[in-house]
């Protein structure tokens, strides 16, 4: 009889869990334990698409076991296209429920343990643009009209 008081008592007041705001923020994962977070628009770029097999091979390397989770957020397309990667690289790949729509996060590669990463972001991992410096002055109107 009491364990049918705490299962009702449990389901009346929903599930337990430690700090479900950070859970529902971080993908249904703690924030210590992300290894690499990427935002709903930056899912949504091509470089990030391209690179995270790299990204992952990387990160499998330093932190095992590695996960994926994706965004129930992401248009369909992204969702299978993330899936398949994950599968590819073999690493357990999730869309999480409906509970986690509201995060900033678009994917979320984490591992079962605390690794408080100073700067988790898919930025980081991202090789590195070269920038573009002007060369070439502007030339003024009188520059171009008289050659100077």
């Amino acid at each position: 009889m009491e364990n049918l008081e705490k299962t009702l008592m449990q389901k009346a007041t929903g599930c337990q869990r430690l700090d479900p705001d950070q859970q529902r923020k971080y993908l249904e994962t703690f924030q210590e334990r992300v290894a690499c977070q990427v935002s709903i628009a930056e899912a949504k770029e091509a470089t990030v698409k391209d690179n995270l097999p790299g990204i992952i091979t990387s990160l499998k390397n330093s932190y095992s076991p590695l996960y994926l989770k994706i965004s129930p957020s992401l248009p369909n397309d992204l969702q299978l296209a993330y899936l398949k990667i994950g599968k590819e690289q073999e690493i357990a790949t999730t869309i999480v429920s409906d509970d986690c729509q509201h995060s900033p996060f678009g994917l979320i590669l984490h591992s079962d343990h605390a690794l408080n990463l100073e700067d988790p972001s898919i930025q980081t991992y991202l090789p590195q643009k070269p920038s573009k410096t002007e060369s070439k002055a502007k030339k003024g109107f009188f520059q171009k009209l008289f050659g100077g």
